[in-house]
């Protein structure tokens, strides 16, 4: 489970108010999959405050921690035409 951006490795130090007391990124990882479906409303509305201390240096950081939800469609994406393309190319004299 990665959180989007941020670059944290196993090792790192994660403190989430509310939520868990330091622990490493790892085992935070498997205290959220294990707590999917308790308590997320904050997560998604609000976010929960969250502190991260990497093991590379650097000091605490702080931020929010927010659930997201992406839509994904079963169907492909629909894909250029790359002949229309390359006339667009050769239209504007570029290679």
């Amino acid at each position: 489970m990665d959180i989007e951006g941020l670059d944290l490795n196993k090792d790192d130090v994660v403190v989430v108010k509310d939520f868990c007391n330091m622990q490493k990124y790892q085992n935070f990882t498997k205290q959220v999959k294990q707590s999917v479906g308790n308590s997320l409303v904050p997560w998604l509305e609000q976010g929960a405050e969250i502190e991260f201390l990497k093991a590379s240096g650097g000091g605490w950081k702080k931020g929010k921690l927010y659930l997201r939800l992406e839509f994904v469609s079963d169907e492909p994406p629909q894909s250029d035409n790359p002949e229309s393309l390359d006339a667009l190319r050769r239209e504007l004299n570029t290679d």
